[in-house]
């Protein structure tokens, strides 16, 4: 019986015809019972393959939480070596970015699909207003599945209403120029008022499809994260809703 296995229900229906078995009552029997012994032996090599999955999944989370964890202790070297304002915050930017960045191609790399993730400065759309106006927009991060173009993000170490009511004109501007996509922002902290937030995404028309936010708590100027003295937690389960977000749900 096992010899079936590797076979479709229709090439063992195809393998009966061949060898000209009739319909007996005796051979509906046999047929049920191979098929029921097949569809078993499917389920259990599909539970054995989500176990895999799901212990790489956790992997893949671990990992992330790690090196995002690194990038913090870099922070915190420069801010110890009296690194300046301006240089800290290019540093924090530029990492945040490339996080988001390698996150999304070390996923699709790992479980071989084609999910990339490139530098939005790097792959500047072109956008035609009212067929006169041209210009080329971009955010910090835009995704591709399967070649398609299809969301872009935005990154920011601590969102403010300024920063995200730029981020949505952004987004705006793609859907103006005929781009659909999922428009996301991703933050290491949070320094909007809940009311802000509700009133920009009245005003756009929830253009933004979902902040990540990895740090509970508001930001304090007066207390960075860099400073070892103001350090936060990463929230690992903001993490895993990221990847689910933007990589997880194309396996």
């Amino acid at each position: 019986m096992s010899n079936y296995f590797e076979l479709s229900s229709d090439e063992l229906l195809k393998l009966c015809t061949k060898r000209k078995i009739t319909e007996s009552d005796e051979w509906k029997d046999t047929m049920v019972n191979m098929l029921i012994k097949y569809d078993n032996h499917i389920k259990k090599q599909e539970e054995v393959y989500d176990t895999k999955q799901h212990t790489k999944i956790k992997q893949f989370y671990t990992k992330t939480y790690k090196r995002l964890n690194s990038i913090l202790e870099k922070w915190y070297e420069l801010y110890d070596n009296q690194c300046s304002e301006g240089k800290m915050r290019y540093n924090r930017g530029r990492d945040i970015e490339n996080f988001v960045i390698n996150t999304i191609n070390s996923f699709g790399n790992r479980y071989h699909i084609n999910l990339v993730a490139v530098r939005g400065a790097d792959d500047k759309k072109k956008i035609v207003i009212n067929k006169k106006s041209t210009f080329y927009q971009q955010v910090d991060v835009h995704i591709y599945y399967n070649d398609k173009f299809i969301s872009v993000v935005e990154c920011k170490s601590y969102l403010d209403s300024c920063y995200y009511a730029r981020a949505c004109d952004d987004f705006i501007k793609f859907r103006e120029g005929g781009y659909i996509l999922e428009n996301y922002v991703f933050t290491l902290e949070d320094s909007m008022k809940q009311n802000t937030r509700t009133f920009n995404d009245c005003m756009t028309n929830n253009i933004c499809d979902k902040i990540f936010c990895l740090m509970d708590g508001k930001r304090s100027s007066k207390k960075p994260i860099y400073n070892r003295k103001y350090t936060k937690k990463i929230n690992i389960q903001s993490i895993n809703v990221f990847i689910n977000t933007l990589c997880y749900k194309y396996l």
